[in-house]
């Protein structure tokens, strides 16, 4: 073959596979986080683009949702700690016998991220305005939605020593 013809089959095998990439990213776009929002992204930007903040209660916004989230961050590293001693249980010699105050502990943790997430809605609710109040049944549906549909982020599969794609059995053979 010649250069100049080594060279066309070339170019058109690169175009060809351009197109293809090109294809694959459309057909595969991905989906969209909040379904109504006028804008897409973290979820800060989503309520203050949504109920129309100007540049004061951004700022007001932001200092709130990072208090916010430090204070959902403590929890839910409080949270983990006593997971840890509620399964550490299972190395002693009351395994059979879980102590109901370390599961207690985690259901108060629990309860208190729940009223600390409803606080904080509250206190965006009292930052609005009464134009502002009007977007603020659509900001609180587009942030819940998800969460309330069941449509969490899915963890990444946890592969089993025998290999992907084989499931454990819950319990041991008997």
């Amino acid at each position: 073959m010649r250069i100049d013809a080594y060279w066309k089959v070339m170019t058109i095998l690169l175009l060809l596979i351009n197109c293809f990439l090109i294809f694959l990213l459309v057909k595969n776009k991905p989906t969209q986080v909040m379904v109504d929002s006028p804008v897409r992204g973290k979820v800060p930007d989503v309520i203050s683009a949504t109920l129309r903040f100007n540049d004061d209660q951004v700022k007001e916004y932001q200092k709130l949702s990072h208090v916010h989230h430090l204070e959902m961050r403590k929890i839910g590293r409080e949270q983990s700690e006593v997971l840890k001693k509620y399964f550490m249980q299972l190395q002693g010699d009351s395994a059979d016998d879980p102590n109901p105050e370390i599961f207690n502990e985690y259901n108060r943790l629990e309860a208190e991220k729940l009223r600390n997430a409803y606080d904080h809605f509250v206190d965006i609710r009292n930052m609005c305005n009464e134009e502002q109040l009007r977007y603020y049944e659509l900001a609180l549906e587009d942030i819940l939605k998800p969460v309330l549909s069941g449509n969490k982020p899915r963890h990444p599969p946890m592969h089993p020593p025998g290999g992907p794609g084989q499931r454990m059995p819950m319990h041991p053979p008997h």
